[in-house]
């Protein structure tokens, strides 16, 4: 390991520390942080946990709860759910994409966005899971432009409304 590295990885550390000493209510009698995690499809099951998972932290007093992310993303339903559950939450919420080689994909960056603080280990893929128009296709079809900006619209409007 290359001293540079050693010397980015610690400040990673200090950062991470310092957004949940920010994250963390002032007046909260508890220390701990309930770690929760979201890995593969996004689907009901998944929705299901973290609603339950945030409402058990939120009852056990915790500063915060963690979401820690490696998914390729999933349904829209599902995903408006966790989306609910998360800007809802009575405990600050820090989504994490974890492990380093993480993804967040689809659904998964729109859930990686809700949190309170949001975060990532190195090398990480997020994004949406299609793409909406090439340069070729938008210079050669105005309509592709067309898509492109409804594509962005779209999404962009569902992350300022906050899933509903």
């Amino acid at each position: 390991m290359s001293v540079r590295y050693g010397v980015r990885l610690i400040g990673i550390v200090y950062l991470a520390l310092g957004i949940i000493g920010l994250a963390a209510p002032v007046a909260a009698d508890a220390d701990e942080i309930a770690r929760i995690e979201l890995t593969g499809v996004i689907d009901q099951v998944n929705a299901a946990y973290i609603e339950e998972a945030l409402r058990v932290a939120a009852e056990d007093g915790d500063a915060a709860a963690l979401i820690v992310i490696d998914s390729p993303g999933g349904e829209l339903t599902s995903m408006d759910r966790i989306l609910k559950a998360i800007l809802a939450s009575e405990v600050p919420v820090i989504t994490w994409v974890a492990p380093e080689g993480a993804r967040a994909g689809s659904a998964a960056t729109f859930v990686t966005l809700a949190g309170d603080v949001a975060a990532s280990a190195l090398a990480l893929v997020s994004g949406a899971a299609g793409r909406a128009a090439s340069a070729t296709e938008v210079a050669t079809n105005p309509a592709a432009l067309d898509l492109l900006r409804f594509a962005l619209s779209e999404q962009y409007a569902h992350l300022r409304k906050g899933a509903g």
